[in-house]
């Protein structure tokens, strides 16, 4: 704004100095106030202004026709304003050279006063040719006050008095490019280009920027693992150089990103910033002002490499780079983060978040968020369809990092956007509410995407099914707590792996319920003291390895194969009293028998023995 703010007052100056000039002057006729001289010298004024970049010159020449329209006074000259830093060549009428006096001069404007040979009479005309000559036109280039080999920037004006025709006509030597010709009509020829404004208010600027790249002065800057280069007026500045190697490193930890361009940073006319682009089919290319600061410069390289970033919104090229360059200026001995304006989009909530996480956590995010990745975190594949917007920066943030933004975000959004943070809000208060109530279980992409890709209807359908699966689960924990039996993550890897539904894991947890009485019943009877008929039964048979198998399948999320195996052992032990009664009965009964065979021989063969 500074040149525009700077063309302003000196219009303003140009038109004070006139008036004052004209009541402090000498009369320039006897029967007239010098006021009402401006109606009544009617005046036809062609300028025509001479640029000579190399001699770092401009060469201004007024031709003009003064007709003296009053029925009855004279005029002995007429007053003009001029630059202040120009020197007058020629005044003259003809051949007849005219004097000149200065008058009051005012900001980066005098007033001359110029005599004609003879009074002006009534119906008289006469065609003055005034040549005004400014040399080592070197100043700064925002304020359209500069001429050399590499860049014109001036604002030269017509002159006059309203009564008649005013044009103005600039002349630059061809090779430079046009930036600033806005109302201009351009004349090319053989050795100049010359630029036309056949309509002109008098003393109103009219801006011109035309630019020669070939004339710049160049170095290449090291280090940086690519290349840039500083393009420089007047010369090689090597601390330019030194500012751009040093930004340039020190953003590269926040912006993991290698420009595929070449970088070109010159220095110019930047207009109503500290920075203008400039289109090049071969290099990426930044004008900045004279002596740039360090602002400056990081504004321009974080912008270079957030560029190099599939941004979904362009806007956020920008309001990217402006974010990083305050966290990183922030970061420094002085700070210097009050250079950045942060009023652009979503410039001031990125900023604040940059700045708390430092240059690695800022990478992480924005690799994240251009790689179009799901930030709700939790095993398996969740890919959403995420577009890298300010949406996906805002989650990111949040999700990755514990910085809380989006009070922030909602501060700057614009009212279409409002609705959407809000609901955003409320759902991932549902969503933390979940987690802390899974206790460690990750959400399932059945929720994870839907709150990625900000659809919140889908999430709130879903939500309740994932609670009430999570219950669910937590009163079985109960249960197997009290059969002494640990739970496998089978039910939680299936809830994690849900996309869509919850049929699997509710399959999963449904089998272990059905299985952990029999599971729990074979753990009893193999721990458990049993009576003696019942080890009588069970013996010969392994009942340890029969149960390590069952506890095998149990945690390996086997539940049907393992209540299968535990129905079977079950039986075993119910059979134990029965197995263990016959193998104690029929060797007492066959014991017996045999007592009894022994007894009736004895009495056969030995009567008297067995009486």
């Amino acid at each position: 704004m500074l040149a525009l703010a700077n063309r302003f007052v000196r219009s303003g100056q140009v038109l004070v100095v006139s008036v004052l000039s004209l009541l402090l002057s000498g009369p320039v006729s006897a029967q007239v106030s010098p006021l009402t001289q401006l109606d009544e010298l009617a005046t036809d004024v062609a300028t025509f202004v001479v640029v000579d970049p190399f001699g770092f010159a401009v060469t201004t020449t007024h031709d003009y026709v003064f007709t003296n329209k009053s029925q009855e006074r004279d005029f002995a000259g007429f007053t003009e304003t001029i630059p202040g830093d120009a020197v007058v060549v020629t005044a003259q009428a003809g051949q007849v050279s005219l004097e000149t006096g200065l008058g009051l001069r005012g900001g980066d404007v005098t007033q001359l006063f110029v005599s004609f040979p003879e009074p002006l009479a009534p119906g008289e005309s006469a065609e003055v040719r005034l040549v005004l000559l400014q040399e080592g036109v070197v100043g700064l280039p925002e304020d359209l006050d500069h001429v050399s080999p590499s860049l014109v920037a001036i604002d030269p004006f017509g002159v006059g008095n309203g009564t008649g025709t005013v044009t103005l006509h600039v002349e630059i030597p061809r090779g430079f490019n046009l930036d600033v010709i806005e109302g201009w009509d351009v004349v090319p020829g053989d050795e100049s280009t010359t630029f036309v404004r056949s309509e002109t208010v008098p003393y109103e600027p009219a801006p011109l920027v035309a630019s020669n790249p070939d004339a710049l002065q160049r170095q290449s800057v090291t280090g940086l693992g690519y290349p840039v280069s500083v393009a420089t007026l007047l010369g090689p500045e090597a601390d330019l150089a030194e500012v751009v190697a040093e930004v340039a490193s020190g953003l590269a930890e926040w912006l993991p990103v290698t420009p595929t361009r070449p970088v070109e940073i010159r220095v110019g006319w930047t207009g109503d910033d500290d920075v203008r682009w400039v289109g090049n089919d071969e290099a990426t290319v930044a004008v900045v002002g004279i002596n740039p600061s360090e602002a400056s410069i990081a504004r321009v390289m974080a912008q270079v490499l957030s560029a190099e970033f599939a941004w979904a919104d362009e806007s956020l090229v920008g309001e990217v780079a402006d974010a990083v360059t305050f966290a990183w200026l922030e970061t420094r001995e002085f700070g210097g983060g009050a250079a950045i304006d942060r009023t652009e989009g979503w410039t001031d909530p990125l900023s604040s978040a940059f700045r708390q996480v430092g240059p690695e956590g800022t990478a992480g995010i924005i690799s994240a968020v251009v790689a179009g990745a799901n930030t709700y975190s939790g095993p398996g594949q969740a890919d959403a369809d995420v577009a890298a917007d300010w949406r996906a920066l805002l989650d990111a943030i949040e999700n990755m990092t514990d910085v809380d933004v989006s009070g922030r975000f909602r501060a700057v959004a614009s009212p279409q956007y409002t609705p959407a943070i809000d609901a955003r809000d409320d759902a991932r208060d549902e969503y933390m509410a979940l987690e802390i109530l899974g206790d460690g279980w990750a959400m399932p992409p059945m929720l994870r995407v839907p709150m990625a890709e900000w659809d919140f209807v889908t999430f709130d359908e879903r939500r309740l099914l994932v609670a009430e699966l999570i219950a669910a689960h937590d009163e079985f924990v109960i249960v197997a707590d009290d059969e002494d039996l640990a739970l496998g993550p089978y039910v939680r890897g299936l809830f994690e792996a849900s996309d869509s539904t919850l049929d699997a894991a509710w399959a999963q947890l449904a089998a272990e319920e059905a299985a952990i009485e029999l599971v729990g019943e074979a753990l009893r009877l193999v721990t458990t003291e049993r009576g003696a008929f019942a080890r009588l039964g069970m013996a010969n048979i392994n009942v340890n390895d029969e149960l390590d198998r069952i506890i095998e399948e149990w945690e390996a999320g086997d539940a049907e194969d393992a209540a299968h195996r535990a129905e079977a052992l079950i039986e075993t032990y119910e059979g134990a009293v029965g197995r263990g009664t016959i193998r104690l009965v029929i060797p007492l009964a066959l014991l017996s028998g045999l007592i009894w065979l022994a007894y009736l021989i004895r009495r056969r063969f030995h009567p008297l023995a067995a009486e």
